[in-house]
This record gives structure tokens, sequence and C-alpha cells, in this order.
């Protein structure tokens, strides 16, 4: 429906002429959802100065900061592409650097700086997640792979990666994770295929599925304390 221009222009006009706080938060949310869905909808908010707009909204609410973080996280959504799931696959298919070889360290000139955290865990999730552990991949409707599923240690970057070639790790950013939500629900999980964990118990109470902005990773656990585990932490 974003599509057609007189909505869109309807939704950015309330935007400017809201005056309770309640509705700006609410136009804002419709705003960043339209601005993560597709690339056509977002050259349309270009092309409309949707982000004209939100700057003066910013400005108009600048006594309220968690407005005027919306306002940013709208505008930052736009002016990031969206990937095409296609190829996806073919761009994380490459080797990652950890950060944390000399290596590394000596290429930053930071090897005598004392290294900061983005998110602060429990250490018994965050050793959990940093060590990770190998499920099984639901990578499509037909296949179905050994993963190696971790956190990389500074917390901005979930891995995963074959066991017979760890070097070669995928990856997607901790602040495009949406939701992580238990069950067999993502499209990619089923039974019917070959190369799960035997087990007796269903496969909708070990499984969990992580929702980002580009793709859903769905992973397969032994076991139901495994799946909650996973589902614990990685929402911690």
């Amino acid at each position: 429906g974003l599509l057609k221009t007189p909505i869109l222009i309807t939704i950015v006009n309330r935007l400017g002429d809201a005056i309770d706080e309640v509705v700006t938060h609410t136009v804002l949310e419709v705003l960043y959802n339209a601005a993560i869905s597709t690339n056509k909808v977002k050259t349309l908010m270009k092309d409309q100065n949707t982000i004209t707009e939100l700057r003066d909204c910013k400005l108009r609410w600048a006594n309220f900061g968690e407005i005027g973080r919306e306002c940013d996280r709208v505008v930052k959504a736009i002016l990031t592409p969206k990937l095409d799931l296609g190829d996806v696959d073919k761009m994380l298919e490459t080797e990652i650097d950890l950060g944390i070889g000399p290596s590394a360290r000596a290429r930053f000139g930071d090897s005598d700086r004392k290294q900061t955290e983005a998110y602060k865990l429990p250490s018994r999730y965050r050793n959990f997640l940093v060590s990770g552990e190998i499920l099984k991949w639901h990578r499509d409707s037909k296949r179905i792979e050994d993963a190696h599923l971790q956190i990389r240690r500074d917390l901005k970057r979930l891995l995963w990666s074959n066991p017979s070639n760890p070097q070669v790790k995928k990856s997607m950013g901790v602040w495009k994770m949406r939701r992580v939500k238990s069950g067999a629900s993502a499209p990619a999980v089923s039974g019917k295929k070959k190369g799960g964990f035997k087990s007796r118990v269903a496969l909708d109470a070990r499984t969990f599925s992580i929702y980002g902005e580009d793709a859903v990773l769905s992973m397969e656990c032994p076991s139901e304390s495994v799946r909650d585990k996973w589902v614990k932490a990685l929402q911690a």
C-alpha cells in the first residue's frame, strides 16, 4: 500500500500535524516498518522528502529524547539498502576477522587500550554465547546442515559456521536481530527433512528462530532444555 504516493504523503503529513506524543510514536513506528520493508519503499520515502520531515520532527520534539532517537532510527533505515535474500549467503560466506588476535590489535593500534564491551551480559550467558555450540541449521525447506553457532567476543555479531570449515563464517549484526522465537513456526523448519537430531521430543519443542531485518536463522537443538538455554541467552 505504501508504494502508492498519496498513502505515504498522508502518513508523513500525520507526523507533521501530530501534537500528541503517543500519536507521534505510533506514526514513527509505521514509518520505520515501511523503511525496512523494500528498497522501492525506501526510494519512495526519499523522493517524498520523508527524511526532511523526520529531521523537522526531531527538532519539534527536541525535549523528548526518545522521539529524537526514533526519528534517527527511521532515517538510518531509509538510507540503508535492503539486501536481496538471494545474495545473503554469497555475501556472508567470507572469512571474518574476530578482532582478537595480535595482528588485529597491532593493525588498529589498540594493544594497550582496554577493550569495552558493547553489551553487558551476566557472565553465564556471555561465556555460553561466546563459546557457542554445534546445532542443526535448517538452511531452507530442503536442507539441514551442522552449524557452530556463537556470538563474537565483542558481542556485536552472531556467527555460524560449518564445523568442518570453521574459518569461513556467516554472520548477522546483533543490531539487526528483531526477535528470537521458540518453536518451528519459521518456513524453513520441517521435520520431513533428513539430517536433524534423532530425538523423541517434538521438533517444535527443540527449535528456535532468530528473525533479522534481512533473513531468518532457524536452529534445531538436541533437547528442549538446550533450546530454552539458547533463547534465554539470546534474549538477555
